[in-house]
């Protein structure tokens, strides 16, 4: 958990990283590595990083929110393609991830398939992205 959190820091953290893509999926992230990456993604300066893989790592809505709060609160988040395929994100973490998506313009394609999303949190983000052209949301 710490160690992807002080990757995100380190890439997070410098505006001259040509880092475009980081894949952490499958790596068992769990609450305290979201809210590092989190913490990073909020305070990053980093423009260049554009596709953000986390599929696959088992997480629950508290690592969802930390991630999304973090690039809600980013107002220069410039993440194209959001994976999280295949965690454990319920309705509370879609309904963060809506909030995000609302005010993160440079998403193009994010990615929740294989959650536990319910009807509830897939109508929360078919919601979000209404009237979205270009961004394609897989469910």
């Amino acid at each position: 958990d710490e160690g992807w959190g002080a990757i995100f820091a380190a890439v997070c953290s410098s505006k001259a990283s040509k880092v475009t893509s980081i894949d952490a999926s499958s790596e068992a992230i769990g609450i305290k590595g979201a809210k590092l990456i989190g913490q990073a993604l909020r305070n990053s300066v980093n423009t260049s990083l554009t596709h953000l893989l986390m599929g696959e790592n088992s997480m629950e809505d508290e690592s969802c929110i930390a991630l999304a709060e973090g690039m809600q609160q980013n107002g220069s988040c410039k993440i194209e393609a959001l994976n999280l395929c295949g965690n454990k994100i319920g309705p509370p973490g879609a309904k963060s991830l809506a909030a995000m998506i609302s005010v993160t313009a440079s998403l193009t394609r994010v990615d929740v398939r294989g959650n536990y999303l319910g009807q509830e949190g897939k109508a929360v983000l078919r919601k979000a992205v209404e009237g979205r052209s270009g961004l394609q949301l897989l469910l």
